[in-house]
């Protein structure tokens, strides 16, 4: 008798498994732009569940210009306490500290043919959080 484990990982396989085969560029950016949709779709048809003091929206430009009065405002607006304690915000405030100097990724700019499938299919993300589309 034969018994087999089969161990694969599904991020290396998933898009080609969808298509059964090797799939174009154009239909993975459909697959990558279809699944962003879907997402933002659903968080942001369910975030009005979440009860109120338990969810706290980040804008990544304010996280990035003050890490550490970003931080405070979410222990404050989630109610957890002791800033200070070295448990807390104090360990996150040393973090935040230690990214000092820290150079984001640099990026090609999209194509105008990306930037603006992205603006028509995901807009509404951009409504949401008023983002600049440009």
């Amino acid at each position: 008798m034969f018994k087999y484990i089969l161990v694969w990982n599904p991020r290396d396989t998933a898009i080609r498994y969808t298509y059964l085969s090797w799939p174009s560029d154009q239909e993975i950016t459909d697959f990558i732009v279809n699944q962003m949709e879907l997402i933002h779709k659903q968080y942001l048809e369910s975030r009005s569940l979440v009860p109120d003091g338990n969810l706290v929206e980040v804008a990544f430009t304010q996280l990035e210009s003050d890490v550490v009065a970003e931080l405070k405002r979410v222990y404050k607006q989630l109610g957890i306490p002791h800033w200070e304690d070295p448990q807390g915000g104090k360990a996150a405030m040393e973090y935040a500290c230690g990214l000092e100097g820290f150079r984001k990724n640099d990026h090609k700019r999209l194509s105008e043919v990306h930037r603006t499938l992205i603006s028509e299919r995901l807009g509404f993300v951009f409504s949401a959080w008023n983002y600049n589309r440009d």
